[in-house]
């Protein structure tokens, strides 16, 4: 089986979203063929560039499915004629809500997105509810590369990135700048706790392996989204033994709201800093394996090949 993963370009060492670059890894590993296009350019320029750029990418190269990721990627793909798309929705691209001229855009997208592709993956349960009726999708989250994300010990960890030993630190590991993310509440939250020996990480656009560090250095894990898919943060803490307090998104309360030491919360500051407090002064919490079996990313990939060769007969 020959892939194409279309992602749009990121600043980073592998180009694009760790995740999708993990996920291609994960299903190289399992004996799928990946190749990677990789679309570059500013804003939305980067996919109107990318319809002539994949065309002549076709015009070389052969493949038995197309998988694009996140919305403008599968609407780059939606012109061409003859690959069928499998089209993975990560969240935002989804459920954000636009202002009148950005949501006549998107309407216009998501139109021909559904009009022209006929299988998806979505990150979450609330996603699929998002989806017309007719449309065929799957729910796959992502998974993590174990051998990326695991655990260590918090003293060398925060050793590595000259973090005090004595304080308590509680993780935002998302860019402040995104709206959806709603950093104001988290460092609000962290104001109300009235600790000074708790201090608010904000960590973004790091490599994965020095996010492993902040996981393992870190006391605590805060999500304060206004919404969610299936947020890869959640479950690369989760893995890592880092427990979480997280506003009710996605499938947070699924993944980790059951499990000891983890927290969903109401989205006002003094509920938050309450159990911010209970949770940073707690004991460590053991990994639980059977959460990190279930997330490991061979699994993910296992379940999407078994997708393509659906695909593929149909």
């Amino acid at each position: 089986m020959k892939v194409l993963f279309i992602a749009g370009e990121l600043k980073n060492s592998t180009g694009m979203s760790p995740f999708i670059f993990s996920q291609g890894k994960s299903l190289i590993e399992h004996g799928t063929d990946i190749r990677y296009l990789i679309l570059r350019g500013p804003g939305f320029i980067k996919y109107i560039k990318g319809i002539f750029t994949l065309k002549k990418h076709l015009r070389k190269e052969t493949y038995d499915i197309i998988h694009a990721h996140y919305s403008y990627c599968g609407f780059t793909a939606t012109f061409q004629n003859n690959t069928p798309v499998l089209l993975s929705f990560m969240g935002s691209d989804l459920l954000e809500k636009y202002g009148f001229i950005r949501t006549a855009a998107e309407r216009y997208i998501k139109n021909r997105i559904f009009g022209r592709i006929k299988h998806f993956i979505c990150k979450s349960e609330e996603m699929g509810k998002c989806m017309p009726a007719s449309a065929v999708y799957w729910v796959v989250p992502n998974g993590v590369d174990l051998n990326t994300f695991y655990r260590i010990d918090k003293a060398d960890a925060r050793k590595k990135l000259g973090l005090r030993e004595d304080a308590k630190y509680v993780l935002f590991a998302s860019n402040p700048s995104r709206k959806e993310k709603n950093f104001a509440l988290a460092a609000e939250s962290v104001k109300e706790m009235e600790d000074p020996n708790v201090i608010l990480l904000t960590v973004y656009d790091r490599s994965q392996a020095e996010l492993n560090l902040f996981y393992n250095a870190s006391d605590a894990l805060l999500l304060t989204s206004d919404y969610e898919g299936s947020p890869n943060i959640i479950k690369e803490a989760l893995v890592c033994g880092l427990p979480i307090v997280s506003t009710e998104v996605g499938d947070v309360r699924e993944l980790a709201g059951a499990g000891p030491g983890n927290c969903i919360v109401p989205r006002d500051r003094k509920s938050i800093a309450l159990k911010l407090k209970e949770t940073v002064y707690s004991a460590p919490l053991p990994v639980n394996i059977m959460i990190t079996e279930n997330l490991d990313g061979r699994k993910t990939a296992m379940k999407i090949a078994g997708i393509y060769k659906t695909i593929k007969q149909r």
